[in-house]
Protein backbone atom coordinates (compact mmCIF):
# COMPACT_ATOMS: atom_id res chain seq x y z
CA UNK A 1 0.00 0.00 0.00
CA UNK A 2 2.80 2.53 0.54
CA UNK A 3 5.69 1.23 -1.71
CA UNK A 4 4.55 3.96 -4.53
CA UNK A 5 5.47 6.71 -2.52
CA UNK A 6 7.82 9.69 -3.55
CA UNK A 7 11.01 8.59 -3.90
CA UNK A 8 10.35 4.18 -3.58
CA UNK A 9 10.90 1.88 -1.13
CA UNK A 10 13.68 2.47 1.10
CA UNK A 11 13.96 -0.50 3.31
CA UNK A 12 12.73 -1.30 6.90
CA UNK A 13 14.86 0.16 10.07
CA UNK A 14 13.13 -1.81 12.46
CA UNK A 15 10.54 -4.09 13.57
CA UNK A 16 8.21 -5.45 16.70
CA UNK A 17 5.58 -7.39 17.78
CA UNK A 18 3.40 -6.28 20.39
CA UNK A 19 0.07 -8.52 21.57
CA UNK A 20 -2.74 -8.77 23.84
CA UNK A 21 -3.30 -5.24 26.17
CA UNK A 22 -0.07 -4.22 24.60
CA UNK A 23 -2.02 -3.67 21.37
CA UNK A 24 -4.67 -1.76 23.14
CA UNK A 25 -2.11 0.74 25.64
CA UNK A 26 -0.09 1.69 21.96
CA UNK A 27 -3.40 3.04 20.02
CA UNK A 28 -4.37 4.22 23.55
CA UNK A 29 -0.61 5.86 23.91
CA UNK A 30 -0.62 6.97 19.96
CA UNK A 31 -3.50 9.24 19.21
CA UNK A 32 -2.24 9.46 15.64
CA UNK A 33 -2.63 5.91 15.08
CA UNK A 34 -6.02 5.43 16.92
CA UNK A 35 -7.44 8.34 14.57
CA UNK A 36 -5.99 5.79 11.64
CA UNK A 37 -7.27 2.87 12.97
CA UNK A 38 -10.77 4.13 13.83
CA UNK A 39 -10.85 5.28 10.07
CA UNK A 40 -9.85 1.86 8.92
CA UNK A 41 -12.28 0.37 11.69
CA UNK A 42 -15.18 1.86 9.35
CA UNK A 43 -14.50 0.52 5.98
CA UNK A 44 -14.41 -3.01 7.16
CA UNK A 45 -17.48 -4.50 5.04
CA UNK A 46 -17.65 -7.97 7.35
CA UNK A 47 -17.48 -7.61 10.73
CA UNK A 48 -18.73 -9.41 13.95
CA UNK A 49 -21.41 -7.19 15.99
CA UNK A 50 -19.37 -5.82 19.40
CA UNK A 51 -16.56 -3.88 20.22
CA UNK A 52 -12.85 -5.01 18.57
CA UNK A 53 -11.62 -5.14 21.99
CA UNK A 54 -13.90 -7.83 23.22
CA UNK A 55 -13.95 -9.55 20.45
CA UNK A 56 -10.30 -9.96 19.60
CA UNK A 57 -9.15 -12.45 21.92
CA UNK A 58 -5.65 -12.71 20.41
CA UNK A 59 -4.80 -8.98 19.04
CA UNK A 60 -1.48 -8.28 17.43
CA UNK A 61 0.14 -5.35 15.90
CA UNK A 62 3.42 -5.09 13.67
CA UNK A 63 4.86 -2.22 14.26
CA UNK A 64 7.26 -1.39 11.02
CA UNK A 65 9.75 1.69 11.01
CA UNK A 66 10.40 2.66 7.54
CA UNK A 67 13.87 4.20 6.75
CA UNK A 68 12.68 7.21 5.27
CA UNK A 69 10.42 8.10 8.60
CA UNK A 70 7.43 6.28 7.75
CA UNK A 71 5.77 4.63 10.44
CA UNK A 72 3.16 1.69 10.00
CA UNK A 73 1.48 -0.26 12.69
CA UNK A 74 -0.44 -3.28 10.91
CA UNK A 75 -3.20 -4.83 13.04
CA UNK A 76 -4.40 -8.75 13.06
CA UNK A 77 -7.55 -8.80 14.99
CA UNK A 78 -8.67 -12.12 14.28
CA UNK A 79 -12.28 -12.80 15.83
CA UNK A 80 -13.11 -9.55 15.24
CA UNK A 81 -12.93 -8.30 11.90
CA UNK A 82 -13.71 -10.41 8.36
CA UNK A 83 -11.98 -8.36 5.89
CA UNK A 84 -9.07 -5.87 5.41
CA UNK A 85 -8.63 -2.35 5.56
CA UNK A 86 -5.99 0.74 5.35
CA UNK A 87 -6.07 4.19 6.40
CA UNK A 88 -3.02 6.68 5.34
CA UNK A 89 -2.12 9.89 6.71
CA UNK A 90 -0.64 11.67 3.37
CA UNK A 91 2.04 14.57 3.37
CA UNK A 92 0.04 17.69 2.20
CA UNK A 93 -3.80 16.02 2.82
CA UNK A 94 -5.67 18.10 5.69
CA UNK A 95 -7.52 14.43 5.94
CA UNK A 96 -6.18 10.82 5.96
CA UNK A 97 -7.53 8.89 3.13
CA UNK A 98 -9.06 5.03 3.86
CA UNK A 99 -10.29 2.46 1.72
CA UNK A 100 -11.56 -1.15 2.11
CA UNK A 101 -9.38 -3.97 0.73
CA UNK A 102 -11.90 -6.11 -1.22
CA UNK A 103 -11.04 -9.70 -1.49
CA UNK A 104 -13.46 -12.34 -3.39
CA UNK A 105 -15.69 -14.54 -1.21
CA UNK A 106 -15.45 -18.09 -2.81
CA UNK A 107 -17.95 -21.00 -2.39
CA UNK A 108 -15.42 -23.37 -2.35
CA UNK A 109 -13.35 -23.49 1.26
CA UNK A 110 -10.22 -25.23 -0.38
CA UNK A 111 -9.37 -22.17 -2.40
CA UNK A 112 -7.98 -19.29 -1.19
CA UNK A 113 -9.22 -16.54 -3.58
CA UNK A 114 -6.96 -13.70 -2.27
CA UNK A 115 -4.05 -15.89 -3.59
CA UNK A 116 -5.14 -15.95 -6.89
CA UNK A 117 -3.69 -13.04 -8.55
CA UNK A 118 -0.03 -14.44 -6.90
CA UNK A 119 -0.44 -17.47 -8.28
CA UNK A 120 -1.23 -15.54 -11.85
CA UNK A 121 1.49 -13.81 -11.17
CA UNK A 122 3.87 -16.87 -10.78
CA UNK A 123 2.55 -18.15 -14.31
CA UNK A 124 3.15 -14.92 -15.57
CA UNK A 125 6.55 -15.51 -14.40
CA UNK A 126 7.59 -18.80 -15.80
CA UNK A 127 5.97 -17.75 -19.62
CA UNK A 128 7.58 -14.34 -19.62
CA UNK A 129 10.64 -15.84 -17.98
CA UNK A 130 11.38 -12.83 -15.97
CA UNK A 131 9.41 -11.70 -12.67
CA UNK A 132 6.29 -9.63 -13.67
CA UNK A 133 7.15 -7.24 -10.43
CA UNK A 134 10.76 -6.30 -8.35
CA UNK A 135 11.95 -9.08 -6.20
CA UNK A 136 13.07 -7.06 -3.46
CA UNK A 137 9.14 -6.70 -2.84
CA UNK A 138 8.40 -10.01 -1.84
CA UNK A 139 12.58 -10.01 -0.07
CA UNK A 140 11.14 -6.91 2.00
CA UNK A 141 7.85 -8.19 2.73
CA UNK A 142 9.05 -12.19 3.64
CA UNK A 143 11.71 -10.38 5.55
CA UNK A 144 9.19 -8.07 7.77
CA UNK A 145 7.40 -11.51 8.59
CA UNK A 146 10.22 -13.18 9.78
CA UNK A 147 11.63 -10.29 12.32
CA UNK A 148 8.71 -9.36 13.59
CA UNK A 149 7.95 -13.14 14.54
CA UNK A 150 11.50 -12.91 15.92
CA UNK A 151 10.28 -9.93 17.51
CA UNK A 152 7.29 -12.02 19.06
CA UNK A 153 10.21 -14.51 20.24
CA UNK A 154 12.44 -11.75 22.03
CA UNK A 155 9.20 -10.83 24.11
CA UNK A 156 8.08 -8.33 22.07
CA UNK A 157 11.21 -6.41 21.71
CA UNK A 158 11.91 -3.87 18.66
CA UNK A 159 14.18 -5.90 16.28
CA UNK A 160 16.80 -3.86 14.39
CA UNK A 161 16.35 -4.61 10.71
CA UNK A 162 19.65 -3.86 8.86
CA UNK A 163 19.52 -6.73 6.44
CA UNK A 164 16.08 -4.82 5.49
CA UNK A 165 17.99 -1.74 4.24
CA UNK A 166 16.45 -3.30 0.54
CA UNK A 167 15.82 0.02 -2.31
CA UNK A 168 13.41 -0.03 -4.88
CA UNK A 169 11.33 1.27 -7.02
CA UNK A 170 7.76 0.12 -8.02
CA UNK A 171 6.75 -0.88 -11.42
CA UNK A 172 3.78 1.14 -12.21
CA UNK A 173 1.61 -1.88 -12.78
CA UNK A 174 0.32 -3.31 -9.35
CA UNK A 175 0.42 -6.75 -10.38
CA UNK A 176 -3.45 -6.79 -9.17
CA UNK A 177 -5.20 -9.25 -11.27
CA UNK A 178 -8.55 -7.92 -12.75
CA UNK A 179 -9.89 -11.21 -14.00
CA UNK A 180 -8.24 -14.25 -12.68
CA UNK A 181 -8.05 -17.50 -13.76
CA UNK A 182 -10.72 -19.08 -15.78
CA UNK A 183 -11.72 -21.26 -12.28
CA UNK A 184 -12.49 -18.35 -10.42
CA UNK A 185 -15.34 -17.41 -12.98
CA UNK A 186 -16.02 -21.69 -13.46
CA UNK A 187 -15.15 -23.91 -10.32
CA UNK A 188 -16.50 -26.90 -11.68
CA UNK A 189 -13.03 -26.53 -14.29
CA UNK A 190 -11.28 -27.31 -10.62
CA UNK A 191 -13.50 -31.19 -10.25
Amino acid sequence: MVERRKGGKTGVAAVQCLEGDAVWNYLDRHAWARNLFELALVRIERREPGEVRDLAKNPAVFLVDYEDGLWVPAFLLTGALKGFSVAVGCEGEQEPISTYMWTPKGDSPHIFYHFVCLVENIEKMFEAGQLPYPIERAQLTSGILDLVLESRFQNHERVMTPQLRIRYQASKKSGYCESGPAYLVDPSLLE
